[in-house]
């Protein structure tokens, strides 16, 4: 799984972040760290809101894994 995380980031320059993120441009900006990893487990010190594939969770444990061989993608 491609991870990506954006860091100290002031709210003024998320407009330009997300421009840089349309045109792909975004993991080569110095606030941006990618990683690729099989599994992910974040903690936070205060109830925080995560968002996963476009939808909004507030305050659950964040424990990510991927499963080998766990989904069968067909193509035509």
């Amino acid at each position: 799984m491609d991870v990506v995380l954006v860091n100290g980031l002031p709210r003024s320059r998320y407009p330009g972040a997300l421009i840089r993120l349309k045109q792909r441009k975004i993991l080569a900006q110095d606030y941006t760290l990618h990683e690729r990893t099989d599994r992910l487990e974040a903690r936070f010190g205060q109830p925080t809101t995560i968002q996963i594939d476009g939808e909004l969770y507030d305050d659950l444990p964040f424990d990510v894994r991927v499963i080998k061989g766990g989904i069968s993608i067909y193509r035509p």
